[in-house]
């Protein structure tokens, strides 16, 4: 039987993406929820949730906090993964788009979870 993800107890880890969220937050206005696992050798973060406020939707904070954290994850070479969701009223089709201009690709058909394996740029 083949163990799940573990979640990543280590500090360091923790205190990077702790770090990676306060500023993606001060320079977009955008915040993300991450949480980080172990998956064999790899770390997998998930990105849980990415919320603008109201009155600053639709002006590209979301598309400025992406690369941001995209670039960290090639940096360290981070599994990125995330469940669109269409709860803030954008379609969830419109979001897959969204996140596949980012790099992320579906895992199964239809409306599972989407992933981001790391770019070797870095």
């Amino acid at each position: 039987m083949r163990a799940g993800p573990r979640r990543v107890r280590d500090i360091k880890a923790r205190t990077v993406v702790c770090e990676l969220e306060k500023a993606i937050a001060q320079r977009t206005n955008a915040e993300m929820k991450l949480r980080e696992y172990r998956q064999g050798n790899q770390t997998l973060v998930v990105l849980e949730s990415i919320s603008v406020p109201a009155e600053m939707r639709r002006q590209g904070a979301g598309s400025a906090a992406m690369p941001l954290l995209c670039q960290t994850a090639d940096r360290r070479s981070w599994v990125l993964e995330l469940q669109p969701d269409s709860c803030f009223g954008t379609p969830e089709l419109v979001l897959r788009a969204w996140y596949h201009g980012y790099g992320f690709r579906n895992t199964s058909s239809g409306d599972g979870p989407m992933r981001r394996q790391p770019k070797s740029d870095y």
